[in-house]
């Protein structure tokens, strides 16, 4: 199995403290992937204005479940040392239950293995007596009496230590020794192979995190733009609204009416034969139809509109003016930092001169419009 040895190991990318002691780590804020790693854990601040980096979490790499393969020894009946043998010669006696339970797990499947491999070769009926000895029959035990040699009646079984025991001694603690060893150096080649993975996994993804931090900056950065041109692009319609025309001329009349007025105060109201203008028209100072409660001078407020949050997307401005109408509106383009701007404008096509008042639009041309985009 080429995986033995190795099943401890995990690699995980965690949130942590520093302190006086070291690095605090937050095994509830573990991640298996960098790609569970929010934008905004590394400083992606959505419409940002500055341009920096938001709060970045601070995140570590860690590989869990360590084994030191060198403090695993084999007994002399090829069997390998207990836990708590093992963490005492490594001393991680202060590790956690769970970290325990990994490594008793991963010395338990080695040995297991280990078991399986005799088992299958004492099995074998071509070399099974090679590992567990055997009787012989017909051979007799020498036993020396003075200048000659009997044969002893009993028969030796294989495994005897003396000296002139017979052929074939029993070989199990020998090849489980064998078997053992050249499993737990396999087991090591296993471990070191997926450590080396791991760690280069690790030193990979904080190169892709801090790939991914130079590009959430760069994101932040074109918010930041984005936003600029957003209020450049809101305020187009507002700046790009100018009077086309003077207040249009009083008549004569007028003009006297006016003197008369200015003399006799506010006696002279009661004359004026206001009636005589068109209805909706009236007096107004500079000629221009205002919009109820809009500014002076023939404009009304700019209307500003957004789907973006609480952004603004769209600026609005009109101007009604005595002999013109003007609508221009402004939209942004978030993504592509696009204004579009469209003007729809209307020329008075017909004027008339009242006997009092000013002159005022008696009929109005066609409506025109046009726009033009502006790639910030």
């Amino acid at each position: 199995d080429d995986n033995i040895g190795a099943r401890s190991l995990e690699y995980k990318i965690c949130e942590y403290t520093s302190s006086t002691e070291g690095l605090d780590i937050s095994y509830a804020g573990c991640r298996t992937d960098i790609s569970q790693i929010m934008d905004n854990e590394l400083g992606r601040v959505e419409g940002s204005t500055s341009g920096e980096l938001g709060p970045v979490k601070p995140f570590a790499g860690v590989l869990d479940g360590v084994i030191y393969w060198g403090s695993v020894e084999v007994n002399d009946d090829g069997r390998l040392i207990s836990v708590d043998e093992y963490l005492t010669k490594a001393n991680m006696d202060g590790i956690s239950q769970k970290q325990k339970e990994a490594i008793k797990s991963e010395l338990a499947t080695l040995q297991k293995n280990i078991d399986a491999a005799i088992n299958t070769i004492e099995a074998d009926p071509k070399v099974q007596f090679c590992m567990t000895g055997r009787e012989v029959q017909g051979m007799k035990r020498s036993v020396s009496e003075g200048d000659t040699k009997k044969l002893s009646s009993t028969r030796s079984r294989i495994g005897e230590k003396s000296a002139d025991a017979a052929r074939f001694p029993e070989l199990t603690k020998q090849m489980r020794m064998i078997i053992a060893n050249a499993a737990l150096k396999q087991a090591q080649e296993n471990y070191y192979k997926k450590y080396d993975e791991l760690n280069e996994k690790m030193l990979l993804d904080y190169a892709k995190i801090g790939e991914r931090m130079a590009e959430i900056a760069g994101e932040n950065v074109l918010d930041a733009r984005r936003e600029s041109a957003r209020a450049a692009c809101v305020n187009f319609a507002e700046a790009s609204s100018l009077p086309k025309s003077p207040a249009p001329s009083k008549s004569g009349f007028a003009k006297l009416a006016g003197g008369v007025l200015a003399t006799v105060g506010i006696a002279a109201t009661v004359v004026m034969p206001f009636v005589l203008a068109p209805v909706g028209v009236g007096m107004v100072a500079l000629g221009a139809s205002m919009t109820s409660g809009g500014p002076k001078n023939g404009e009304d407020g700019g209307i500003k509109d957004g789907s973006l949050g609480e952004r603004q997307l769209i600026g609005s401005k009109q101007l009604n003016q005595w002999n013109y109408k003007e609508t221009i509106t402004s939209t942004f383009e978030w993504e592509t930092l696009k204004c579009n701007k469209c003007t729809r404008s209307q020329h008075c096509s017909s004027t008339k001169k009242p006997l009092f008042g000013s002159r005022y639009c008696k009929a109005w041309g066609e409506t025109v419009e046009s726009c033009a985009i502006t790639q910030f």
